[in-house]
């Protein structure tokens, strides 16, 4: 396909809310637009894991902007409960996070099963190959945990630069996240 466009409030998702282990999604395109509150999503709300994520676009992604009734537009992965969160992959020369637009992979640990809390899954990884990467006004990746889960780790390989601009509110404490890691670029903030 070109182009994919995932937009005002859309979403791809694939979810699991039992035992079982949550579904795959893989995108191959040209280009990617997540925008307006477009979601791309795979999530457990239950023992079973959550699904990964894996993109491939020829050219870019981009991720940006609040929508109708969606605060964010996201790719990500998430436990809400005992199962693991799922891996997200990212392969394209242009990622530009802009403007509300997360890249997330984190637990959240807030589902109950039979009125008690279930341990809390521990956080996906965020891996990122590009050329360029730019994240800004508000834009964020994050692998971290907001629940006695462990947080998952970030890795952003960039062959040419990264740029990151603007802050993010409510941005998580520090040691939040298990780890992160960028390789090769020039680092512009």
């Amino acid at each position: 396909t070109p182009e994919l466009t995932v937009t005002n409030d859309a979403m791809i998702n694939v979810d699991t809310y039992g035992t079982g282990n949550g579904g795959d999604i893989r995108i191959a395109v040209d280009t990617l637009s997540v925008t307006n509150g477009g979601t791309i999503v795979g999530q457990t709300r239950g023992a079973g894991d959550a699904g990964s994520i894996r993109i491939d676009a020829a050219e870019s992604i981009r991720v940006a902007g609040p929508g109708v009734r969606l605060i964010n537009s996201w790719i990500y992965t998430a436990t809400h409960s005992g199962g693991a969160g799922g891996t997200i992959f990212i392969h394209t020369p242009e990622l530009v996070i802009d403007g509300r637009g997360l890249l997330y992979a984190n637990t959240l640990g807030n589902d109950t099963a039979f009125g008690r809390p279930p341990p809390d899954g521990p956080a996906g990884s965020i891996e990122v190959l590009v050329d360029r990467l730019l994240v800004r006004n508000g834009g964020a990746i994050s692998a971290g945990s907001e629940s006695d889960g462990d947080g998952g780790s970030v890795t952003v390989h960039a062959r040419e630069r990264v740029d990151i601009h603007g802050r993010l509110e409510n941005a998580p404490p520090p040691g939040a996240y298990e780890a992160l890691s960028v390789t090769d670029p020039k680092i512009e903030s």
